[in-house]
């Protein structure tokens, strides 16, 4: 009878070999979908159906700052658009920032808490996670 550390090896070797195999079925789509996209424009239709399915073009619009993020920033408040601006910490700076701070390694996350300077103990939450990882020897 297989150990669940015996188990847990080889399900997560499935799990990489269903992601491989998930990659490349990916990557056939992709191509596809660039040769539809193609077709579709050639033959001036937005959608059609096949087999019982329909297929169609979901045109989204996107919008980003262009690399000036401070000049964005201050057209939108210039414009009214003010309420789109949000200042934000960076999560995972955050959390790197904070375990600098630990006194050790092992420290556990109360203790972490603990050392961070004055009023950032209880401005900030400290928890941790813990997984099982796979590795060959």
């Amino acid at each position: 009878m297989a150990t669940n550390k015996q188990k847990y090896i080889k399900l997560n070797e499935k799990k990489l070999s269903l992601k491989d195999k998930l990659d490349a079925v990916m990557k056939d789509i992709a191509k596809l979908e660039a040769a539809l996209l193609e077709e579709f424009a050639a033959e001036g239709m937005a959608k059609a159906t096949v087999d019982g399915v329909t297929l169609w073009i979901d045109r989204k619009v996107w919008a980003s700052a262009g690399g000036d993020m401070d000049g964005a920033v201050a057209a939108l408040k210039k414009a009214g658009e003010g309420d789109m601006v949000k200042e934000s910490i960076n999560r995972q700076t955050l959390s790197a920032w904070v375990r600098e701070q630990a006194p050790s390694k092992l420290s556990s996350p109360e203790e972490i808490q603990a050392a961070l300077p004055g009023g950032l103990k209880d401005a900030i939450k400290v928890t941790e996670t813990n997984n099982v990882r796979v590795r060959k020897s």
